[in-house]
């Protein structure tokens, strides 16, 4: 009954706002097993901190947001994630929420894509401050491979990397060394011919 008594600009608009296309596309290249390098930096003078962990990432609602599950243990710690992203069809800009078991705020971000690279902005709860800001990029030009970056400012107002996130696919045939067999003069074509599986999910 709601759609019919809606007016077809305004039907339009909403099928418009709701069907995935490529944005969402972007974010089912994603999709699989992962394991991840953490680096963190407690302060900008502080020693790298080293960890591993392991990501799991699903397409939900007809591939239409990502879903990440993250897990590690470290320093005795375990420690476990969750995050959602969206492309937001009508803003064009991918928005996206993150909370995990050390805190009990939720993380949200929004950015816009830059060549390859997701380009960001995120709020967060500083228990000590408060209200707290990081910017971040993470690139997409390598469907088996990417790096988040976090940077941020210290109370003196320096900026400095706080995380980086190396991500590699976790090979399905257990072969680690099958993805460096390719000639380098094939390296070019190779890339990107798994990305258009995500567009059909509906």
């Amino acid at each position: 009954e709601m759609a019919a008594a809606m007016p077809p600009e305004m039907m339009k608009a909403w099928m418009e706002f709701a069907t995935p296309g490529p944005g969402q596309a972007r974010l089912a290249s994603r999709v699989g097993d992962w394991k991840c390098l953490v680096r963190h930096w407690a302060s900008p003078d502080a020693p790298v901190d080293e960890s591993w962990g392991e990501s799991e990432f699903s397409m939900i609602f007809g591939g239409r947001f990502l879903v990440q599950e993250y897990e590690s243990d470290s320093h005795g710690m375990h420690f476990e994630g969750l995050g959602i992203t969206g492309f937001n069809n009508k803003t064009q800009r991918y928005e996206f929420t993150w909370l995990d078991n050390l805190s009990t705020g939720l993380m949200q971000g929004q950015g816009s894509m830059d060549g390859d690279v997701l380009r960001s902005r995120v709020r967060y709860t500083d228990p000590l401050t408060g209200q707290a800001g990081m910017w971040g990029t993470e690139t997409f030009d390598d469907p088996d491979r990417f790096v988040s970056t976090m940077y941020t400012k210290s109370p003196d107002g320096r900026e400095y990397k706080v995380m980086e996130i190396v991500y590699e696919r976790e090979a399905d045939d257990g072969d680690d060394d099958h993805d460096h067999d390719h000639d380098d003069d094939d390296h070019g074509h190779d890339h990107g011919h798994d990305h258009h599986h995500g567009g059909h999910a509906g």
